[in-house]
């Protein structure tokens, strides 16, 4: 993360004339392309920092911070492959800098390769045993593999490491996220113990209400105390005040805006989800499933015609989608319109390879009058 105080001026000289430079010139050059790289990774110009970063290289080649960062830049363009062998290059000049394995694990789950990522982890931990955010990451990937007594033990060990922070604000955020974790850990096991840990990591901000406004550790967390009331604890109203509170202090903060409409879709009160669901595509225009769920809340209150434009808007964002193909075909029904039905259906049957959804829809063709 070294990329303060980067000189904008740019190098003229080419890898090529780089022999006639002095060791110490190219080890200028090699930094200085190095930090153009990383700020091009964090302006999300992933090609361009791949550029930078590879004649970074060519000008040093023995420095594990380039190779990491090419690493990080194939990472988030899903080149998970390269960006596996740019960590373990990053991992064979410095062995013992435990960030590389961090990384080097990240790549292994993006590609379901678990156990290798559980050993870049444990490699990691045993050069840095100091850093909690290495048991934490691994417990969270133990607790995606269902490994309970494993992820509980690890973000436990998160907690502890998390405690001797020295610095106040970093000590109550890495609380409040290994409390969070475990809250998450217990919903479906122990509601009151998760609602004991999601406290605990809420009142980490006590001294500080700014964080719990705008934090997105603690905004996480009151989501999550939201979801368990709605879900496990059978308190519904009590869910919707919590994610009405979150979105009037983060409007555009996606998750609770999705389960205060999902908790008003329960509630039987579709046009209150409705408005949920519109703002929330308001805010994230690409969200498909927003679409559809406007959609069926418009059949349900008999619109049909304000239910197929919302399948219209979803369909010019996935137009190979047979569902929404199969949803407009329920939505021309209810309006009345078999042709516009029968031809919706066939589109969907045509796009689908799904054996009962292809089935469900022959059901549904021959139900419709015959043509004509």
């Amino acid at each position: 993360h070294l990329v303060s105080h980067v000189s904008r001026s740019l190098p003229t000289d080419s890898a090529d004339e780089a022999e006639v430079l002095t060791p110490e010139s190219l080890w200028n050059l090699a930094r200085l392309e190095f930090f153009r790289g990383r700020i091009a990774i964090f302006d999300d110009r992933y090609e361009n920092a791949r550029r930078l970063l590879e004649e970074s290289i060519q000008f040093d080649p023995t420095r594990a911070y380039a190779f990491n960062a090419l690493g990080i830049a194939y990472l988030e363009q899903a080149r998970f492959d390269e960006a596996k062998a740019a960590f373990q290059d990053a991992i064979a000049r410095a062995p013992r800098w435990a960030y590389a394995y961090h990384n080097l694990a990240l790549a292994h789950q993006q590609t379901g390769g678990y156990t290798e990522a559980i050993v870049a982890y444990r490699r990691a931990m045993a050069v840095a045993p100091q850093y909690g955010y290495l048991p934490y990451n691994l417990g969270l990937l133990y607790q995606k593999i269902n490994r309970p007594r494993q992820t509980r033990a690890l973000l436990e060990e998160a907690l502890d490491k998390a405690t001797a922070i020295e610095s106040e604000d970093h000590r109550n955020r890495h609380v409040a996220l290994a409390y969070n974790a475990l809250g998450y850990l217990w919903a479906r096991r122990d509601r009151e113990k998760a609602q004991s840990y999601y406290n605990l990591a809420l009142d980490q901000a006590r001294d500080a209400p700014e964080l719990l406004a705008k934090d997105t550790v603690f905004l996480e967390v009151r989501h999550n105390l939201a979801t368990l009331y709605a879900e496990q604890l059978g308190q519904p109203a009590e869910a919707i005040k919590r994610w009405q509170a979150v979105l009037a202090d983060k409007p555009d903060y996606a998750p609770s805006r999705l389960g205060l409409a999902l908790a008003l879709e329960d509630a039987s009160l579709p046009a209150a989800a409705i408005e949920q669901y519109k703002e929330l595509i308001r805010r994230s225009p690409g969200y498909v499933a927003a679409y559809r769920a406007v959609a069926v809340l418009q059949l349900q209150i008999g619109r049909p015609t304000d239910a197929l434009q919302e399948l219209e808007q979803a369909l010019r964002l996935q137009p190979e989608n047979p569902i929404i193909y199969e949803e407009m075909g329920g939505a021309h029904v209810q309006n009345g319109d078999p042709t516009q039905a029968r031809a919706a259906f066939q589109k969907a049957l045509e796009l689908s390879r799904d054996r009962k959804t292809r089935r469900r829809l022959r059901n549904a063709l021959a139900k419709l009058p015959a043509p004509g």
